[in-house]
């Protein structure tokens, strides 16, 4: 309002990039989407390019979390290319964004982006996209099955969000190292449920359905491991409650699938979260 007041056309774009994420946060993907359009919309009729440039990155994490991977990749190559315009050789977390869509897209040049946004946040010692790099970098090793490789990303990701004090992201990372053990098949299931239990204590201090998601697939999946069927039912309600997007609760819903597979000890397990994954998506 302030910004409005005074005609602050700069400062007004990154106040507004900034509420757009956090609602993103938050799971509200329609209030965050409304205000990184109204923050690009600013920077495009003040023709500032540097605020452009950050609009743009900030559009790219949100196609990121909505499963939109296409414009995430499109996107987030236009704020590098415009970078580029403005004589920045290098830059780090647009290139880190389009690492992560290239791999969830299992496309080629991942690996490329994630490692080139990872020099460039360490050329300047940002650690918050240090942090972010290291994860990408984790969950790519993950994909690729170096469990080691991936728990050194996410632990290193892990001290610099201790050091911060950031708990939201505390929570995420906690999220991917227990996955990293769930999924490497270690046999410390206390260890395991004690970084879910964290990540889920701390999802609902910060009201993220974003990071209770995974936390509670975690725990469930961790249930059925251990002989207990399980339940969808108190995920999908919480992820109704929260304003769950169906592509975040379809994405730990495969993993919780892949996790405890499909053989005949799981199968009514695994066909009945599916079934509520997609009763979820139908309800909305």
């Amino acid at each position: 309002d302030v910004c409005r007041a005074i005609g602050e056309l700069r400062i007004r774009t990154y106040a507004t990039s900034n509420l757009g994420m956090v609602f993103l946060w938050y799971g509200r993907i329609d209030e965050a989407r409304e205000f990184f359009d109204e923050s690009l919309r600013i920077s495009k009729s003040c023709n500032d390019r540097l605020a452009r440039a950050d609009a743009l990155c900030e559009h790219s994490r949100l196609f990121l979390t909505t499963g939109e991977y296409d414009r995430a990749i499109e996107t987030a190559r236009s704020c590098i290319d415009l970078y580029h315009e403005m004589g920045r050789e290098k830059v780090s977390l647009p290139s880190i964004v389009l690492g992560k869509a290239l791999r969830l897209k299992r496309a080629n040049g991942a690996y490329e982006a994630l490692n080139e946004g990872l020099e460039a946040a360490r050329s300047v010692n940002h650690q918050p996209d240090i942090a972010y790099g290291l994860e990408g970098l984790g969950s790519l090793a993950l994909d690729q099955q170096d469990y080691d490789q991936a728990e050194d990303c996410f632990r290193q990701a892990l001290e610099i969000w201790t050091k911060i004090g950031s708990e939201p992201e505390i929570a995420k990372i906690l999220c991917r190292i227990a996955h990293t053990s769930l999924t490497s098949g270690s046999n410390d299931s206390p260890r395991i449920r004690e970084q879910f239990g964290q990540a889920l204590r701390l999802a609902h201090k910060h009201q993220s359905g974003m990071v209770a998601i995974p936390a509670m697939v975690g725990l469930e999946a961790l249930k059925i491991r251990e002989g207990d069927p399980g339940s969808a039912g108190p995920l999908l309600l919480f992820a109704s409650q929260h304003q769950a997007t169906p592509h975040e609760v379809k994405v730990w819903v495969d993993a919780m699938i892949q996790k405890i597979g499909t053989g005949p000890d799981t199968w009514a397990s695994t066909l009945s979260w599916q079934q509520l994954a997609d009763d979820y998506e139908r309800s909305l």
